[in-house]
């Protein structure tokens, strides 16, 4: 018959396994639960409006032989 400090540990270290295992359980979920999250931000695009400064929307056409704008 085994000694009762090896039954001791034997028996704390299954209560470890346990809690640990339960803990890992529970982590996954919530990386799970966040994975959703994050997919359905993504599957929630919505496109930025395009702000064009007001100096710039008023020139009324690109100039026609590759030169910048003069500003």
């Amino acid at each position: 018959m085994p000694s009762k400090l090896k039954l001791r540990r034997q028996r704390r270290l299954r209560e470890d396994v346990i809690w640990w295992r339960a803990e890992a359980m529970d982590c996954k979920a919530r990386v799970l639960e966040l994975a959703n999250l994050l997919e359905e931000a993504h599957r929630q695009h919505v496109p930025m409006p395009a702000l064009v400064p007001a100096r710039i929307s008023k020139c009324p056409r690109p100039p026609a032989n590759g030169d910048f704008y003069q500003l």
